[in-house]
């Protein structure tokens, strides 16, 4: 529930601020040049970090997933390792 109305709220900040600044700017990349409405940079920068993180997010959760073993395993392995220790 907190994190729907963060959600909202934020959503709410970027339209305002869109709104508030409409105005054509003249847009520089590398060799090109364009002029676009400030609001469509903002809208477009806010998504970009959405997916950004979005990716980020599911890439570190699927790292954690993958690095962890069930704990019998652990315990299973690291017996195993100090009976082969003290056998030599």
């Amino acid at each position: 529930m907190i994190t729907l109305l963060l959600v909202l709220i934020i959503i709410a900040l970027v339209t305002l601020l869109s709104v508030q600044n409409a105005m054509p700017v003249l847009l520089s990349l590398l060799y090109w040049k364009f002029e676009v409405s400030l609001a469509i940079i903002i809208v477009l920068s806010a998504a970009a970090g959405v997916i950004i993180g979005a990716i980020a997010a599911s890439h570190f959760k699927k790292k954690l997933l993958t690095n962890q073993q069930p704990l019998f395993n652990q315990e299973k392995e690291g017996s195993n390792e100090n009976d082969h220790q003290i056998k030599r």
